[in-house]
């Protein structure tokens, strides 16, 4: 493998014919560079995404040009590994998890659903945070309350009281 031509398969100033001849060739490590490079057109993408190494295409879908379509098509790919690879990412649409939750495999239907139940964890603690702090003014105090969430990992989420004074 040429390290030249790996360095410019993930350069995004690599114009894009360039990018379109890196994107054949035979070593799997430059058409992943191709893949991941913010630069590649989304052309080149599409057809990166029937590669024959499912390197290629996991490459594919962590671009973030990626359109929507070609994340529905990659989520149908026939590579188990391929759709467990989506089913942990927590920036896939949230419908294709749910479609990878329903899963033929046991185990990209559980990642899927991890990731979903993380995600809708998240989201609550989102709300939360935003919509619903809690200003609670004692009666005996000048001073307000605010309940923030606290997310550990591996544990219950807890409320942590932290006291704020009021400006005057």
């Amino acid at each position: 493998m040429n390290i030249k031509d790996y360095l410019l398969a993930g350069n995004p100033q690599t114009n894009k014919v360039k990018l379109s001849r890196l994107a054949r060739s035979r070593h799997t490590a430059i058409r992943c560079r191709v893949a991941e490079n913010p630069a590649t057109s989304v052309a080149l993408l599409v057809a990166l995404s029937i590669d024959q190494s499912v390197d290629v295409r996991m490459a594919v879908a962590c671009n973030l040009r990626v359109p929507r379509s070609l994340l529905a098509y990659l989520a149908n790919d026939q590579s188990p590994d391929m759709r467990y690879f989506l089913a942990g990412d927590y920036n896939l649409p949230t419908v294709l998890l749910h479609k990878l939750s329903q899963d033929e495999n046991p185990y990209i239907a559980c990642r899927a659903q991890k990731t979903l139940d993380k995600l809708g964890f998240l989201h609550s603690c989102k709300i939360a945070s935003r919509l619903m702090l809690l200003l609670q003014k004692s009666a005996y105090s000048s001073k307000a309350v605010v309940v923030v969430p606290t997310i550990t990992r591996g544990s219950i989420p807890t409320n942590r009281p932290l006291s704020i004074t009021p400006m005057t």
